[in-house]
């Protein structure tokens, strides 16, 4: 028993010295007195995209009692006002920080949209994290759609990854117009020049399926015979049947 009170006794104490250490930092950092009279918000992808800007974050920070302008730097929490911006559906990464005048600043990067998928029930985004995200109306957005019987979780994983090498793909990006999975285990890709669908079934091993197709093509070219079929079926290992 005594040894436990022991060691309460120096956690306590512990903890006192840190937290002493703590005020002599602020203390010296920043006079007792500094108030917070500007709010520096820069969102470093902004000639990228505009999801998100300083006015609606600065409402949200409002809304939550976190707004740091006129207040004292001894009440800002930098911590929270960061953990309040990175809950922001349109946020991927935020910093939060106390200059020594007693400026707040925020840095922060947007989420990439990679995948758009339109279902029966609903409508919405899948990042380059592979995350859920929602769509905005002042989104102008010019990546590939999934549409038919998609749920999220395939969304998420293999469509998001065929998603990401179809993005990659000089010889395919252009040429894909959207993704029709009319099964879990039956994936199509339609062509923007006719419409035109190759059938890849299972989405497991699409590179080696869009690999035999752009084969046929450049022996098709090589013939001076153009494709002109309304469906390339890569369902079968090791052929390609058009119809």
């Amino acid at each position: 028993m005594a040894k436990a009170r022991t060691i309460i006794s120096v956690c306590v104490a512990a903890l006192v010295a840190v937290y002493l250490v703590a005020v002599v930092i602020v203390s010296s950092t920043y006079p007792i007195d500094t108030v917070c009279h500007h709010l520096r918000i820069t969102i470093r992808d902004w000639d990228e995209r505009q999801y998100v800007t300083p006015e609606e974050l600065q409402e949200q920070l409002r809304r939550q009692g976190l707004f740091p302008i006129g207040q004292s730097v001894t009440d800002i929490s930098t911590q929270r006002i960061e953990w309040s911006v990175r809950k922001n559906d349109m946020v991927r990464n935020a910093e939060c920080y106390l200059l020594p005048q007693g400026d707040v600043c925020i840095e922060l990067t947007q989420r990439v949209p990679l995948l758009r998928v339109v279902t029966a029930a609903e409508a919405y985004l899948i990042d380059t994290d592979r995350l859920r995200m929602p769509i905005r109306p002042n989104m102008d957005l010019d990546i590939l759609t999934a549409n038919g019987n998609v749920g999220q979780r395939m969304a998420e994983n293999e469509l998001a990854e065929l998603a990401t090498w179809l993005q990659q793909e000089d010889y395919w990006r252009p040429r894909i117009a959207r993704i029709y999975v009319r099964a879990p285990h039956d994936v199509a890709l339609v062509l923007k020049e006719d419409g035109a669908l190759i059938l890849l079934g299972e989405v497991a091993g699409y590179k080696q399926k869009m690999h035999k197709l752009r084969t046929l093509e450049k022996n098709l070219r090589e013939l001076n015979e153009p494709p002109h079929y309304r469906e390339y079926d890569l369902r079968f290992e090791g052929q390609v049947v058009t119809r």
